[in-house]
């Protein structure tokens, strides 16, 4: 019998997937300093407007306005919520013994956790 490695926490998961979320738009918006002149194909008066009618935005909205930014000039950023969807589908998918670097190891593993 093999024991499975746990779920990752819920709150921590959101918070991180926000954070990630964050420096993605930080990232459109040039942070640190002054934001872009001009975005992809946009011309600067409609990078600005772009601008100002994301920021009055709530943080969901912003996000999928970004990805239909990059989307309308062939770009993808990554989505953390999929990557944590992946994470936890492998996470689960493989026991704890499996990430032992040694066969050997295992006997190690099994006199002290039980499971």
């Amino acid at each position: 019998m093999e024991c499975k490695t746990g779920v990752i926490p819920e709150d921590w998961k959101e918070r991180t997937i926000r954070e990630m979320e964050n420096a993605q738009l930080m990232g459109v918006r040039g942070f640190p300093g002054p934001p872009p002149k001009t975005l992809f194909s946009y011309d600067p008066q409609r990078t600005r407007k772009w601008f100002k009618r994301v920021s009055k935005l709530p943080h969901e909205r912003q996000v999928l306005e970004m990805r239909k930014l990059y989307s309308e000039h062939s770009r993808q950023s990554s989505d953390p919520r999929k990557m944590f969807d992946t994470l936890q589908k492998q996470l689960s998918a493989v026991g704890i013994f499996s990430l032992t670097r040694h066969c050997a190891e295992t006997k190690n593993f099994a006199q002290t956790l039980r499971c």
